[in-house]
């Protein structure tokens, strides 16, 4: 148990770094001291859910937040898991994820290019 706690732990280290490091002004996040995810949270207009296909179409995947948020709301939150990732993908789902959010900011709706390796970040 103690290994397993371990891991996580580092698993979360990274990709509280990588967010850090490549998410772009007006992002947020939480920083959990334990648990399997935490909640990214987007700025205005942005949307979770509606910012999904075009995250996949990347390659990275995650759950859009509202459906964590029991009276309603949540609509600019992603939750990303970083205990069911290896830790050597964690900054390239974070790249991929970040980047989807960069182009949404400043292009209209429409097709992101395909990365064809998925990351999963769910």
């Amino acid at each position: 148990m103690t290994r397993v706690r371990k891991e996580y732990a580092r698993r979360r280290a990274l990709l509280l770094g990588a967010l850090r490091r490549r998410m772009p002004p007006g992002v947020t996040w939480t920083e959990p001291q334990g648990g399997f995810c935490l909640l990214v949270t987007l700025p205005p207009p942005l949307d979770g859910a509606a910012l999904l296909p075009a995250a996949l179409e990347r390659g990275v995947a995650y759950t859009p937040g509202a459906a964590f948020f029991v009276d309603g709301g949540g609509e600019r939150t992603l939750r990303l898991s970083f205990s069911s990732v290896a830790a050597g993908r964690i900054d390239e789902g974070v790249r991929r994820l970040a980047d989807t959010i960069k182009t949404a900011r400043t292009r209209p709706p429409g097709r992101a290019q395909v990365e064809r390796a998925t990351v999963p970040v769910v």
